[in-house]
């Protein structure tokens, strides 16, 4: 490794990854490995973009809107595909999804047993605004791509299955499959009134304190093209899980 670059406590290099041996944002490295599971994180640098839906962006909802400032001050990791069932299986020892496929995403995981995952491996799920912050890679339009058939697996062309990561186009930062093949979970509590209260800009925001539904983005394999966009809003009680629900793993760059 490069002199000088600093990896979190809870990863180890990833020299095998063409970013892994550069340094990034506050010296921290490009691309880590999460040593348990296997998974692969990106550093998404620290910045401002507008989260929400544009004026008329077909399909949006109001709970997607106004659009508005956010600010996300610190770097983070994020895992480069939702996390599949082999490093599931790294990690738990069993394997709850319904689709077979060892690089397909995990899914029909019961929330307490992901929360098992994070507590093993260290790391989080990120907040709605990281999410949509690394899906957007710096696009301010309603996908990080022209043709949503080459980005994402959804209703036109997964044959109503999930499928393995990293098969389509990633966006500009690196990111696989953040829309479709399987909706993602956030930390946050969902929120319908959340953007209005956001309406002036917000720093590192992260929901209301409590709620009865968590937020999931990104769509699914089964769905259209309508909730496979970077701004769309869904949510879903802890208690519901099932084979369109999967999720990625966030970890703060941070040595302590």
């Amino acid at each position: 490794m490069e002199e000088g670059i600093l990896i979190p406590r809870w990863a180890v290099t990833a020299d095998d990854e063409p970013l892994g041996s550069q340094a990034g944002e506050g010296g921290f490295a490009r691309a880590v490995r999460e040593p348990k599971s296997g998974a692969i994180l990106l550093l998404v640098p620290s910045g401002t973009y507008r989260r929400g839906a544009a004026a008329g962006e077909a399909g949006c909802h109001e709970r997607e809107q106004p659009a508005h400032s956010v600010t996300l001050g610190d770097p983070f990791y994020l895992s480069r595909f939702a996390v599949t069932q082999q490093q599931w299986r790294n990690v738990m020892g069993d394997d709850p999804s319904r689709s077979s496929g060892l690089e397909n995403p995990v899914e029909n995981m019961s929330f307490d047993a992901l929360r098992e995952f994070l507590a093993a491996t260290g790391l989080h799920l990120p907040t709605e605004a990281q999410w949509e912050y690394a899906c957007r890679a710096g696009s301010t339009e309603a996908r990080y791509g022209p043709k949503l058939g080459r980005m994402a697996w959804y209703s036109e062309n997964s044959a109503n299955m999930p499928r393995e990561v990293g098969s389509r186009d990633p966006n500009d930062w690196g990111f696989y499959d953040m829309l479709g093949n399987v909706w993602e979970w956030c930390e946050d509590w969902y929120d319908a009134d959340e953007y209005n209260r956001c309406v002036d800009g917000a720093t590192n925001p992260c929901g209301p304190s409590n709620g009865t539904d968590r937020v999931v983005r990104g769509g699914s394999y089964s769905n259209g093209e309508i909730q496979c966009r970077a701004a769309h809003r869904h949510h879903l009680p802890e208690r519901r899980c099932g084979p369109t629900t999967g999720f990625r793993c966030m970890g703060a760059a941070s040595t302590t």
